[in-house]
């Protein structure tokens, strides 16, 4: 048995296994109606209905973890300055918030002001590449964009098993499989670290 330091860190790793199993009961349960449905060609890039039913996942796991590490934020944050001057919470408000902006400013923001860093957990490069296909995701409907169009993030994207066909991030069950892995891993390990801090 799992044990949590926090009430949010069992809430998310919760919401990570109801989505999966949502997802995985949902892929038995379905017909193939998507037969005759993929579009190959398009100014807006291909649609393959399993592989939308793939990346909406990889997004939910992704976006889990993001929002568990705010709410985390938010929360060591606002008991730091309990009782304190209403001009400092003020200022503390904005840090927050400013924390929250990208996964920089997320890192930055747990090593200067809440004593532990997110990057040392020790998957951390194969989170990082998650986030690219994560964004690829949402800001490309599942293309590179034109940021990630470099050999850097290229490299970053197939170390996790995603395939790139042109700038067309491909998953596989397995790629979200192991997206889960890291995404749970990552939790339980921020939820470490907020008891040492």
């Amino acid at each position: 048995m799992i044990r949590f330091n926090l009430a949010l860190t069992e809430e998310a790793v919760s919401l990570l296994a109801e989505n999966r199993a949502d997802f995985r009961s949902a892929e038995r349960g379905s017909g193939d109606s998507s037969v005759g449905r993929i579009r190959v060609k398009g100014s807006l890039g291909p649609h393959d209905p399993a592989q939308t039913r793939l990346e909406a996942m990889y997004l939910r796991y992704v976006s889990i973890v993001e929002a568990y590490v705010d709410s985390l934020s938010g929360h060591l944050f606002r008991q730091k300055v309990a009782g304190h001057e209403p001009t400092l919470r003020l200022l503390v408000a904005d840090a927050e918030l400013r924390a929250s902006n990208t996964w920089n400013e997320r890192k930055s923001a747990f090593s200067r002001y809440h004593s532990f860093s997110i990057e040392t957990f020790g998957r951390w490069s194969e989170f990082d590449a998650a986030i690219d296909v994560r964004n690829s995701i949402a800001h490309g409907l599942g293309s590179l964009t034109r940021r990630q169009r470099d050999q850097k993030t290229r490299a970053k994207i197939r170390s996790i098993g995603a395939i790139l066909i042109d700038d067309h991030v491909v998953l596989s069950v397995a790629v979200l499989d192991q997206c889960y892995s890291i995404c749970r891993e990552l939790i339980l390990y921020v939820d470490s670290q907020v008891e040492s801090a």
